[in-house]
């Protein structure tokens, strides 16, 4: 159990390291919150996340449109290093791996609008009835990722959930898991399956999202 627990946390380090940017022909990609705080996001003014659906044969097929409708970009397996898909900077993207992220803003007739550059805040536009997307809220999206990083001084561990409760000393060699959201707190995990511990940390306070989150390991 410990030597298992132990690759487990080099594993994260290593894809921690590889999300930003030591390593990786995506890194400017892997970076899943590229603000100057890393643990900071404005997610005001959106509905959620839209998800790449894996497919069973690992194929990405990817249009994105511009707002006349035209077709600004295809993404697909045969694209993947080419040039024109370095300017995309979604919430998320790893594209051998079928991970691929993106901020929606709101809903227009058939269309999502979505953020697909993080840094120039530029909008795009998906297919409401593509089905190589799913529309996630933000619960959703937080809950189904692998691991959560945070700060431990501006956002301690609490007992429950509240401002005034007691903190929990946090463990920088702790992987932090999710396990269930209330409200703008979000209970996380750590140690080993035979015994967990568990507190409450923000997720979210006046509308920006309080995590950095890891989708892969």
């Amino acid at each position: 159990m410990i030597v298992m627990k132990t690759i487990l946390t080099f594993l994260f380090i290593w894809c921690l390291n590889y999300q930003t940017g030591i390593s990786g022909f995506f890194k400017s990609n892997e970076d899943p919150l590229r603000q100057n705080s890393k643990y900071i996001s404005d997610i005001n003014n959106t509905i959620g996340v839209l998800r790449l659906v894996p497919r069973k044969d690992n194929r990405v097929s990817v249009v994105i449109y511009n707002q006349n409708g035209t077709i600004w970009k295809r993404i697909a397996n045969e694209n993947f290093y080419r040039p024109n898909i370095r300017n995309i900077y979604p919430l998320y993207m790893k594209l051998e791996n079928s991970l691929l992220y993106f901020k929606v803003i709101k809903k227009i007739d058939a269309y999502y609008v979505i953020i697909d550059n993080e840094n120039t805040q530029e909008k795009k536009y998906i297919r409401v009835d593509d089905p190589a997307f799913k529309l996630m809220t933000w619960q959703a999206y937080i809950l189904g990722c692998v691991a959560v990083q945070f700060d431990p001084v501006k956002n301690s561990i609490k007992t429950i959930p509240q401002y005034t409760s007691v903190a929990i000393p946090f463990d920088k060699n702790e992987l932090y898991l999710p396990v269930k959201i209330q409200g703008d707190w979000l209970m996380v995990k750590w140690g080993d399956i035979s015994k967990w511990k568990y507190g409450w940390i923000q997720w979210r306070k006046n509308g920006y999202l309080l995590l950095q989150i890891f989708h892969d390991a």
